[in-house]
């Protein structure tokens, strides 16, 4: 995981944290039902620099069947979503070459999602 840039403020227009805050996003990825990895949380920020590898093997299958980016805020009672996306490029020669991918994952105010965008990589170990 490389980076995310989150919306100033909720779909509502409000502020992400008390006080005008800005969001602690963190960003939770899964294959099917299983949680391939989840980065500590950036605190206080819209556009977030993770540089994090997922602790868990994952295979390519998993890679190239419903993969699942969410961001969320993290905060102390609940945490609040700006949305989750499925990623739609599975091309194994793009995912697995290790090239930058973005997804960007749109705004819907009918779902509560604020939409954030997302640039993350595949490292072989």
């Amino acid at each position: 995981m490389l980076d995310a840039l989150v919306p100033t403020t909720k779909t509502s227009g409000e502020a992400w944290d008390g006080f005008g805050g800005a969001p602690d996003p963190a960003v939770i990825v899964r294959s099917g039902t299983r949680m391939l990895g989840f980065t500590p949380e950036a605190g206080d920020v819209f556009e977030a620099t993770f540089n994090y590898t997922t602790p868990n093997d994952v295979t390519a299958e998993e890679l190239m069947t419903d993969l699942v980016f969410e961001v969320v805020d993290v905060d102390a009672a609940a945490n609040d979503t700006a949305g989750a996306c499925r990623y739609s490029n599975l091309d194994p020669q793009v995912i697995l070459g290790g090239a930058t991918q973005t997804l960007e994952c749109p705004r819907d105010a009918s779902a509560s999602r604020a939409g954030f965008s997302l640039r993350w990589q595949v490292t072989r170990r």
